[in-house]
């Protein structure tokens, strides 16, 4: 087999896996929110999770184009799995919920597989600055959605705790947690205004 042929047989593959990966945790999602207890169950109803997937498929990724083309793919995908299991689980989406989920999968997907890429490729800055969106996602939704908007202590704390894990973690291992905590006051009040626009969308009475 020929360099472009394997080339092409491995875009293949890693497409397919792509596209599973995010069809397996939309329909996984719909299943554990009725089997999951709080403040465990918030991880299956919240945005960050979900572009959690689009981080780790694009620090996979070989280059931004792809990287950005992949955190769309599989949040999207999540989107068709969870409706797919949600219908057939006589649980069918309404059109705020649905457009709450497009609009993260359009915008979210392709933000976090760039940040992905750029904590797994990018230089000293700029893989802080994608470890630092990753952790001002769950800080953000900790904050805005658990903390304010809900009231939910638990699941706040659950998010902190995630957001200050995911800083230390990343930061560490490309040995560049100050910057990275230092990004943290860009992503996080970015990361707060995108939860109360979501929030808006979610809350419209269609």
């Amino acid at each position: 087999m020929n360099t472009s042929r394997w080339n092409a047989a491995h875009s293949i593959v890693r497409l397919v896996v792509v596209s599973l990966v995010g069809l397996a945790i939309g329909a996984l999602t719909s299943f554990l929110q009725t089997h999951l207890n709080s403040p465990w169950n918030s991880l299956v109803n919240s945005v960050t999770p979900w572009l959690l997937a689009a981080f780790v498929v694009g620090a996979l990724s070989n280059g931004l184009v792809r990287a950005v083309e992949y955190g769309f793919l599989v949040t999207f995908l999540e989107l068709v799995g969870y409706t797919v299991a949600a219908s057939f689980r006589s649980y069918p989406s309404g059109l705020a919920i649905t457009l709450f989920w497009a609009l993260s999968a359009v915008v979210g997907g392709p933000v976090f597989g760039w940040a992905g890429m750029l904590w797994a490729r990018g230089s000293t800055g700029r893989n802080a600055l994608g470890a630092a969106i990753l952790a001002g996602a769950f800080l953000a939704e900790g904050t805005e959605v658990y903390a304010i908007r809900l009231g939910d202590a638990q699941s706040a704390i659950l998010f902190w705790s995630l957001g200050v894990a995911t800083v230390l973690i990343l930061g560490l291992a490309k040995k560049n947690l100050k910057s990275a905590t230092v990004w943290l006051a860009v992503t996080l009040p970015a990361g707060i205004l995108a939860e109360v626009v979501l929030g808006l969308v979610y809350n419209q009475k269609y």
